[in-house]
């Protein structure tokens, strides 16, 4: 006992020694205030003055006792619905039973959550302590603002904004004066006042300097908790927005980080990678998806091919790099569609570079040169023999360009009549001409519009038509014939010849100035005698095509010697004509998993590859080259020979009707007998 008393007396001295050495005498000043209403500013805190000061303003009196029931009670519904208290509650109770876990061992505390105006939200603490705040109105939703209670640390922290002590004599009401306080204020996200925490008791012995660190170290918590739940609710809205404006545009569309895993996903993009949004939301575009790339790239216009869980190809296309806070690389957008889609009326273009096999690095060359080429609006010219396949090429730039969404128009200029060709083209108003559709008909270039249009074997198209077509070019508009008003338009032009096209300029055949202006870009797909190493893997390629039509399942092989057969051939007919064998062949298979040799291979293949192999000189210094004419009666001749003369086994071995058959025989220059 005796050291206990000495104990607190040491205490009390050392807080004594404290105001004096500060020089504040708070008990002085106050008495003083009572009877000479005099604030002596030089003898307390600032702060506790200009609250004094406030007191005496408001008319309070600091002798007058404080009664409970002069202070309005709140309602309890009303106060927790307003300005979010009800959360603020929420978060803060758990924080001030931790807090006072921490300090109920140094004797009896209350813990005051106070809002605006003063009022208490929730006081919690040590029952001892809760009887003496009932006494003086200090209960949940009653008010203990400066107007009823005086000077608090509560009410000194509402108006400076920061933590405050107010102990003892520097309370301005004599009721409160055996209290001891430590308050800190709490500030929303946005830096807002929005309430102060205060712990309280009437023992100045056990009240320590740290409880002010302690009480704002709490109010420190509530605010990140606060910020923390904002910010989570914003980021939930702000997801929900992100999902709904995703889900009602009509593309599909990737939202994936700067290494290429995917953050988000419209439905649309999931349906068509035939995987929900769950399952693809993490993945790698690289390595769980992507089948082909050029580079792990993600720049604008970086393109991917993925093979889907559909067995659907897709091509994804990088559109819009995001960015975070200092520039730094925040992901992309992105927008994946379908390739190789079927087409729409002759409208859409079905192919892709995807679908142009090859491994030889001449075409390599090429499709590299076809892509940059794809990417601008430049007019391009598309040159190479007949069968290279300019029609796959020309498809291929238009899915690569921006217009890909647009109509792919092709005309071969070949093979309409003089009279017509420029109706087809331009179109024609109603009334031109006997039959004439009613209201009109648009032409080529019109249904074009916002797309692409192929000029196929631009080199046959008569002289008298080009000037009508260079005015086309220049001035980006066509008049139908008929009309009266130049149509603007909106179209990519490229045209494709098999024909010199340098000689067709050279001999006036063709217009040089027509000539410059659909060849900027000029494209040479190399025949296939040229890039013979392609032509193991095209076979293999139209093997897979038409093996399901032809009736042939299995694994399908081919010895070594046959495709020497193949590739020793010059192939005049070039993919088209590789693609007619590959038929044929199939058709010659007699059992499923067959080994093709030989004896399967067409004979005039056989006979070429013989010669080729006693003579090689004389062929190639000749140069002596089948025509698509002689090819095509070498075929008739050894389907013939093979089938023994029965025209309708021979019609079927060649893939031709009887009809077809005949005609092609009794066009022949030798005599038939059958």
């Amino acid at each position: 006992m005796l050291n206990s008393c000495r104990k607190d007396e040491i205490m009390k001295r050392e807080a004594e020694r404290r105001i004096h050495h500060n020089h504040l005498d708070p008990i002085q000043t106050w008495t003083r205030l009572v009877e000479e209403k005099v604030i002596d500013t030089d003898s307390i805190q600032q702060e506790i003055a200009s609250s004094w000061g406030r007191c005496i303003s408001i008319g309070l009196d600091p002798l007058s006792p404080i009664k409970p029931a002069d202070q309005p009670i709140v309602d309890s519904r009303q106060l927790l619905e307003q300005n979010e208290n009800g959360k603020l509650l929420d978060i803060a109770r758990p924080q001030m039973k931790q807090l006072y876990c921490s300090i109920k061992h140094n004797g009896h505390f209350i813990i005051i959550l106070n809002v605006l105006e003063g009022v208490a939200l929730e006081v919690f603490g040590d029952q001892k302590m809760l009887t003496v705040g009932e006494r003086l109105g200090v209960t949940a939703f009653g008010s203990c603002s400066e107007k009823y209670l005086g000077t608090t640390s509560a009410s000194v922290c509402t108006t400076e904004g920061r933590p405050f002590r107010v102990m003892t004599a520097e309370h301005f009401a004599q009721d409160m004066q055996e209290w001891c306080c430590s308050g800190a204020p709490i500030f929303d996200e946005c830096g807002k006042l929005v309430a102060v925490l205060n712990v309280s008791n009437i023992n100045y012995k056990v009240h320590y300097p740290h409880i002010v660190d302690l009480t704002t170290a709490t109010a420190r918590a509530i605010e990140a908790e606060i910020k923390f739940r904002k910010f989570h609710h914003m980021y939930y809205k702000t997801y929900h927005y992100l999902t709904s404006v995703l889900e009602s545009i009509p593309e599909h569309l990737l939202l994936i980080d700067n290494k290429g895993k995917i953050e988000h996903l419209n439905s649309r993009a999931a349906s068509i990678l035939g995987k929900s949004q769950q399952d693809c939301v993490g993945k790698s575009v690289f390595d769980d998806f992507a089948s082909t790339y050029t580079d792990r790239c993600l720049e604008r216009n970086a393109e991917l091919t993925w093979q889907t869980g559909k067995g659907t190809t897709v091509e994804f296309t990088s559109l819009v790099k995001t960015l975070a806070s200092h520039n730094e690389d925040n992901g992309y957008v992105g927008m994946i569609k379908q390739l190789g889609s079927v087409k729409s009326a002759g409208t859409k273009a079905s192919y892709t570079f995807s679908d142009i096999k090859y491994c030889s690095s001449l075409m390599e060359k090429v499709i590299t040169q076809a892509k940059k080429a794809a990417v601008s609006e430049l007019g391009i010219l598309i040159c190479g023999e007949s069968g290279t396949g300019k029609e796959l090429f020309a498809q291929s730039i238009h899915n690569h360009s921006h217009r890909s969404e647009g109509p792919f128009i092709a005309i071969n200029c070949a093979a309409l009549p003089k009279d017509l060709i420029q109706s087809e083209l331009f179109g024609f108003e109603e009334g031109m001409f006997t039959g004439a559709k009613r209201g009109g008909n648009p032409g080529k270039f019109e249904l074009a519009q916002g797309g692409t249009i192929l000029l196929d074997e631009i080199g046959d198209m008569p002289l008298e038509l080009q000037a009508n077509l260079l005015r086309v070019v220049q001035e980006k508009a066509v008049m139908r014939i008929g009309g009266r008003k130049q149509i603007p338009l909106d179209v990519r032009i490229i045209s494709a010849t098999n024909k010199n096209i340098y000689s067709e300029v050279r001999d006036g055949r063709f217009r040089a100035d027509l000539y410059y202006r659909l060849s900027v870009m000029t494209i040479n797909i190399p025949a296939l005698h040229d890039r013979k190493q392609d032509i193991e893997k095209l076979f293999s390629y139209f093997i897979e095509k038409h093996r399901a039509t032809m009736d042939v399942c299995g694994n399908i092989q081919i010895t070594p010697d046959a495709l020497k057969v193949l590739e020793d051939y010059d192939w005049p007919g070039n993919v088209r004509e590789l693609e007619h064998v590959t038929m044929v062949v199939l058709n010659n298979i007699q059992t499923n998993c067959a080994t093709i040799t030989i004896e399967d291979l067409p004979e005039f293949l056989v006979s070429s590859s013989r010669e080729s192999w006693i003579q090689p000189q004389e062929t190639t210094i000749k140069g002596k080259v089948k025509t698509l004419d002689d090819a095509e009666k070498s075929t008739i001749m050894a389907a013939m020979d093979k089938c023994e003369g029965n025209i309708t086994k021979t019609a079927i071995t060649l893939g031709i009707t009887r009809a077809t058959l005949y005609r092609k025989l009794k066009n022949m220059p030798f005599p038939m007998n059958f």
